[in-house]
């Protein structure tokens, strides 16, 4: 009885200082953790450049982490020009798919006037006429919306370069203090915790982000190639944005997809609907062979467990629960192995050696 008490209330007291330390915690040392990653991810690369140019660390750390934000500002600068180009043209055409859209919902609107045995145009008239009143309220609502949230949004890009300046200075000033960082952990009073806990979130974040990457690029690939065998003049822009799409929980490639598949075969054009309905099959099972075998065990959470940790996160934390949910979920069961004797110990800390 009292083994079952003293598990309630460790239970509970995990259950309290995790949800403290993401709800008001992590917010505050999270660039700061962030920049710790980064160097670890660096390390190898700035020891090297140290060893042959014999530069100080900070310097050698500054010149890669230089190097790595010059390649991915080029990468942005070469895929954003294409992406602004095919945005630009599809703003330009944008009137006549709009006409064109209008046309079969005028056709669909009157085989359901002749279906219902009413006036030609009746239909489409009611929803032209909710069309313009929709259209009309929703200008107004998002010109309130621009002008009353203008400020907020300018506020928060200026604290986004703080933070990334912070970032980059912290970076700096962690590859300079790995030894200093090395003993604090190995004399610190939560080692095991830190350790075991450190190594459980690598092993998450390597199965998951890394598997994830991996499908958005296959995802992205796949339906740029497919739009161009369509022959449309925006393929980069539509694979990339459905690769971002398949990443948000719930939606995936079908809520583009199958609405698209629809549309073509009331247009008629089943050879197109045919080759949309290809990609989508190729996307699916790409997305469900890769998450098999990438993923494994890495997370060692099921999908039930994930999907109620999604939930509880996003009730909780908004749209940050959608990582810090499973985040949590994953922190309270290694405390509560480690504490209760569910399992070993020492399982998994060799995993955190390198992040000392």
């Amino acid at each position: 009885m009292m083994d079952r008490k003293r598990k309630f209330l460790t239970f509970l007291s995990v259950l309290t200082g995790v949800y403290i330390s993401l709800k008001f915690l992590l917010p505050l040392v999270l660039p700061f953790l962030m920049a710790y990653w980064i160097s670890l991810l660096l390390k190898p690369q700035i020891k090297k450049l140290n060893r042959i140019s014999h530069l100080p660390t900070s310097a050698c750390a500054f010149a890669v982490l230089l190097f790595w934000l010059a390649a991915i500002m080029l990468g942005l600068w070469l895929v954003g020009g294409i992406l602004l180009s095919q945005i630009s043209n599809f703003i330009n055409f944008a009137p006549s798919l709009i006409e064109k859209i209008c046309k079969i919902i005028s056709d669909i609107c009157c085989r359901l006037d002749s279906v219902c045995g009413i006036e030609d145009g009746t239909i489409y008239y009611w929803l032209d006429s909710r069309y313009e009143l929709i259209a009309a309220k929703a200008q107004e609502s998002s010109m309130n919306y621009f002008l009353g949230n203008s400020i907020p949004v300018i506020s928060c890009i200026f604290n986004g370069i703080a933070v990334l300046i912070i970032i980059i200075i912290a970076t700096v000033l962690c590859s300079s203090s790995w030894e200093r960082i090395r003993r604090w952990r190995n004399t610190s009073a939560f080692r095991q915790e830190i350790d075991r806990i450190s190594s459980r979130l690598l092993s998450v974040a390597i199965s998951f982000l890394g598997t994830q990457l991996t499908i958005l690029v296959f995802t992205s690939i796949i339906s740029t190639l497919g739009l161009m065998i369509l022959g449309s003049r925006y393929s980069v822009l539509f694979g990339i944005g459905i690769g971002f799409v398949d990443l948000l929980p719930i939606f995936g490639t079908g809520t583009v997809f199958i609405p698209w598949i629809i549309y073509l075969c009331f247009a008629g054009s089943y050879y197109r609907a045919a080759i949309v309905m290809t990609i989508y099959i190729i996307c699916y099972f790409m997305r469900e062979f890769l998450e098999a075998k990438l993923i494994g065990n890495g997370i060692g959470i099921g999908s039930l467990e994930t999907l109620v940790s999604i939930y509880i996160g996003f009730r909780l934390f908004g749209i940050a629960g959608a990582i810090l949910g499973p985040v949590g979920f994953i922190i309270i069961k290694e405390l509560m192995d480690m504490y209760c004797g569910g399992k070993n110990n020492n399982a998994n800390v060799q995993d955190a050696a390198y992040w000392r």
